[in-house]
């Protein structure tokens, strides 16, 4: 049986992976707030995406990439391409 994280530790991990999702413009700065409260998600009990910090970002990159679609505007994400491992997803530049 895997015990459950604290939530002290969720937020240490998330703090360490947010590093490599550098801050920016206001598209950016949404982009690691999405990623850091999904990842939150994905870590806790009631889960709705699966934790792999690869797939969350995924899910990220896409939920806003269709948001910004929407509204008529372009998106491209900056991450740590060496931390994050994708694939499948036009990821835009990566630092």
């Amino acid at each position: 049986m895997v015990l459950p994280i604290k939530l002290f530790e969720m937020r240490e991990i998330v703090q360490k992976e947010i590093e490599h999702i550098p801050s920016g413009d206001y598209k950016q700065n949404l982009f690691r707030q999405i990623y850091f409260t999904t990842r939150m998600n994905s870590l806790g009990k009631k889960a709705k995406i699966t934790d792999d910090k690869n797939e969350v970002l995924k899910y990220c990159i896409g939920s806003l990439k269709e948001f910004f679609q929407s509204k008529g505007e372009d998106f491209i994400p900056q991450f740590d391409n060496g931390f994050f491992i994708i694939k499948g997803v036009d990821d835009g530049n990566r630092v």
